[in-house]
């Protein structure tokens, strides 16, 4: 599976695939270039993934962090992009209460 290959290569974890979330696209221009992104969302399961854990990004403008997967987080982080993601993770959230 390409995503659970992605995160061994990119983050040197191992993971499984709990659940697709969605599919969400993204359109911005910057510069004068437009740009164009097809997220691909899941759920992944690892032992080896930590709150602490901070991935690096190759793009110096860019920092992620891994949050908490409640309520309070989704409303404290600034998630991109955005309104897309949020909205997505928030009804995910609904469903499992």
């Amino acid at each position: 599976n390409a995503l659970i290959r992605e995160l061994r290569e990119e983050l040197g974890v191992n993971c499984s695939i709990k659940n697709f979330l969605g599919v969400i696209e993204n359109q911005w221009e910057d510069r004068e270039v437009i740009h164009h992104e097809i997220n691909h969302i899941f759920e992944v399961d690892s032992q080896e993934l930590h709150i602490d854990f901070i991935p690096k990004s190759k793009e110096s403008h860019l920092a992620f962090h891994w949050i908490d997967y409640n309520q309070e987080a989704l409303n404290t982080y600034k998630i991109m992009p955005v309104p897309s993601v949020k909205e997505l993770l928030e009804r995910k959230l609904s469903d499992e209460l």
